[in-house]
This record gives C-alpha cells, sequence and structure tokens, in this order.
C-alpha cells in the first residue's frame, strides 16, 4: 500500500490498550427524531416480540399466561411506529399471571435486530425460526447480564452525577462552563499528544472557536445525550448508539487547519442497517448529499446488530481504478483501495460479512456514479467482489458480552491516528 494508506498492523488495537483505554460500556437509546429512511415489518416485530415471551416464560401457548394475540399486535404496532422514527430501542412490557403470580416481562425489540429479520420472508422456515431464536436468546442474554452495582469508584462518581432516564444531559452547543470544549481532549493523554502534535492550545480562543465551528459542521444542532443513554458508561453496560455516534463524531472532528480528521467521514450505525433494509433509496442517499466520499482517505462504519458491535473500514476509495488495475499486473506497486472488517469477536461474528460488504459496494457504486461517471459511463460499477471484496485481519477479541463497544471505538481511534498527512 502506498503512502496515501494506513499501516493496518499498527492500527490494530492490543489487548493491553483496550484495557488501558476502555471507557466503560453502553445500550440502545433514542437519536434525534427525523425520517429515517427506514421500513419496519410489523409481522417480523410479532414474530419477534411472541417469541421473546415464550422464551421468557417457557409457554407455546401465551393465552395460557393471560397475554393475549390483540395485545401483542398493538403493542408490537406502537414499537414498530417508534423504531421508524429512527429511536434504536423500544422496550415494551407484558402482564403474565404465569403460576398464578402476577409479573411483568420487558421485551427489548432493537432496530438492529428487527431490520436483521426482516430480511426473511418466509416467517416458517426453519432457518427463520432458528435465526430469531438465537437473536432472542442472545439480546435476552444480554439484557439479563447486568452485574449488580460495584463498589464506588472515581469513574462511577463521575458517571453518576448526571441526570438519569429521558432528562437531557446535554445538547449542542454543550455549554455548561466557560471552559473550552477543546479542553476535554486534556482528559484523555492520546489527544493531549495529539493537540501537542497539531500545535494546539485547548486555552487558545482561535482554537476554541475553530474546534466548536467545526464540531457544529459535523455534529449540526440535533445531537442530544440523556440519562439513559449517559448511564450505559458504567462499567458492565452495552456501549449504546448516542455514545458510540456521538463519540466518533468528536474523535474525527478536527482541531486545526491541518488536522488530518478532516479526511475522516463517519457514518451513523443506522446506515448500513437501513441500506440492508432498504437497499440505498433516494432517502438514504440524501445522508451524502453533501459529502464527496472520495475526497476522503478513510471510511469508517459502525456496525450494530444482535447486541454486538464491529467496525468496517474502507482506506483509500478512490484508489479504486488504481486497485483494479493491479489484476494481472505482478510488479503493481502503486497505492491501492481495501475494506476491512474488525469485530472482537473474530470468526464467531454475528454480524453476515457478506450481505455487510455488498451493502457497502452498493453504496460506493452509486456514489462513484454521482461523481465521476460520464454519460459514456453510467453502467460502470468499479467496486467488485474481485476488486473490493472484504478483508478480515486477526484482532484482539474481547473476553465478555458486553466490551464490543468499546474494542469498536479503540479499533477508530488507532485507524484514525494512521491517517496520513496529504
Amino acid at each position: 500500500m502506498s503512502d496515501s494508506s494506513i499501516n493496518i498492523k499498527q492500527a490494530v488495537v492490543t489487548p493491553e490498550k483496550a484495557k488501558q483505554n476502555r471507557r466503560p460500556s453502553l445500550n440502545q437509546s433514542p437519536v434525534p427524531k427525523q425520517s429515517s429512511g427506514v421500513s419496519i415489518s410489523v409481522k417480523h416485530v410479532i414474530y419477534y416480540v411472541t417469541t421473546w415471551l415464550q422464551s421468557v416464560l417457557r409457554v407455546k401457548h401465551l393465552r395460557n399466561v393471560g397475554i393475549k394475540k390483540s395485545i401483542i399486535k398493538s403493542k408490537s404496532r406502537s414499537g414498530a411506529r417508534e423504531l421508524e422514527t429512527g429511536k434504536p430501542e423500544v422496550r415494551l412490557d407484558f402482564e403474565s399471571s404465569k403460576s398464578g403470580d402476577n409479573s411483568v416481562v420487558v421485551v427489548v425489540v432493537t432496530l438492529a435486530n428487527i431490520l436483521a429479520i426482516q430480511k426473511h420472508n418466509d416467517l416458517k422456515c426453519p432457518r427463520f425460526v432458528d435465526f430469531v431464536n438465537a437473536i432472542v436468546k442472545t439480546t435476552a442474554a444480554n439484557v439479563e447480564a447486568t452485574p449488580p452495582p460495584q463498589p464506588a469508584s472515581l469513574q462511577t462518581k463521575i458517571v453518576t452525577t448526571y441526570v438519569s432516564g429521558d432528562a437531557t444531559s446535554f445538547h449542542l452547543p454543550f455549554r455548561s462552563t466557560d471552559q473550552s470544549l477543546l479542553s476535554a481532549d486534556e482528559c484523555s493523554n492520546e489527544l493531549k499528544v495529539q493537540l501537542k502534535r497539531l500545535n494546539v492550545s485547548s486555552g487558545s480562543t482561535t482554537s476554541r472557536h475553530f474546534f466548536e465551528n467545526s464540531l457544529r459542521d459535523i455534529i449540526g444542532t440535533k445531537l442530544v445525550v440523556n440519562g439513559n443513554d449517559v448511564a450505559t458508561l458504567k462499567p458492565h453496560q452495552l456501549l449504546n448508539d448516542v455514545i458510540i455516534n456521538s463519540w466518533l463524531k468528536w474523535l474525527t472532528t478536527p482541531r486545526s487547519r491541518n488536522d488530518t480528521n478532516s479526511d475522516v467521514h463517519v457514518f451513523s450505525s443506522y446506515f448500513i442497517s437501513a441500506v440492508m433494509a432498504n437497499g440505498y433509496n433516494k432517502s438514504l442517499q440524501r445522508w451524502l448529499k453533501k459529502v464527496n466520499i472520495f475526497e476522503k482517505k478513510l471510511l469508517l462504519f459502525p456496525i450494530h446488530a444482535g447486541y454486538h458491535w464491529s467496525l468496517i473500514a474502507v482506506i483509500s476509495p478512490k484508489l479504486i481504478k488504481q486497485t483494479s488495475k493491479r489484476y494481472g499486473e505482478p510488479n503493481y506497486s502503486q497505492g491501492v483501495t481495501c475494506m476491512i472488517h474488525l469485530d472482537s469477536l473474530g470468526s464467531s461474528t454475528m454480524h453476515d460479512r457478506h450481505q455487510l460488504s455488498w451493502a457497502i459496494r452498493g453504496v460506493l457504486n452509486v456514489e462513484w456514479g454521482r461523481h465521476f461517471n460520464d454519460t459514456l459511463d453510467k453502467e460502470a460499477k468499479p467496486f467488485t467482489h474481485r476488486t473490493f471484496h472484504l478483508h478480515c485481519p486477526s484482532v484482539p477479541k474481547q473476553d465478555n458480552n458486553y466490551d464490543c463497544g468499546v474494542f469498536l471505538l479503540r479499533n477508530a481511534f488507532n485507524l484514525v491516528q494512521k491517517v496520513d498527512t496529504k
């Protein structure tokens, strides 16, 4: 790979680094209500909810425990409508009378799970049944796996000072003090080193205004983080979409005019799930209306499905033509593009690598046509399985069922640091 690319081996996180830089984990939570471009199948939500209830209550006929089909359908429709607003997770409560005792069963319906299962139309197919059972089992286990509160630590004390529930913790412009937002980088040794390398002072008015204006350009004014989101930063929690998306945006916001962060584009964690469910439709294409991704050296796609996080990175996508040329030329030594999947579960991943790579190639081909194809070359699709297949390098693996989000963030951080200067 040429000087314009990234050294993948150097960028991969080590187990020691993962533990040293671990910020306690996350969960699932709402995003700003906007047209998400996602269509939710109510019948798949009903099937998912029914499977969850049967699994938790260990009964086949839910009417025997006081849960009627009409109630399941009504609450599933309501949940589907919420998911279509872009909300990553809804929780549905059902009153059960099993063994004569009244209790409440909470069904966690995530956008990622529903988008994954609704790709299958035959609800009676044995493979579909097994697939849904596996997702429900994994999701329910993660929900129940939260251990009792740990002894208070400095980190825990800091987190618990924030608000709880749906109350807003902060939103743009994050202004609660007169202190520069850039000063938050001083809390991380590695980000602090980066500021020094860029010759940026968090106390400088010029640097402060540049960073905060850049942050507004990247995030906009819609990001809201509430108490439920902040609570996922506590130990033994699964990082959620709000924390993952906002931290990646923060990480890739340029700190100065010569910062190579401007060569990185981060996609929302909802983007590829939506593409896999509905194709790269006109609604989703608007997400990149103001961005030419081929001007970037690094594209990051956070992936979430089945209560698991992983990361796909596309490096130097504009070099696809050179990448195609190298076939048949054993002495080719110029730069190439590539796509890699970094997953802390390794080969045991729950994510469908074939479908993910297919979806990303589809997006890249459409965007290539929008930016480069002329009228004589409108059907050209340079991103193919032959020229642009998915590489899966060996990476350190998580040793629990909740740190996948932390590994994603660490791997993303390392890749961003390896983006070379123009």
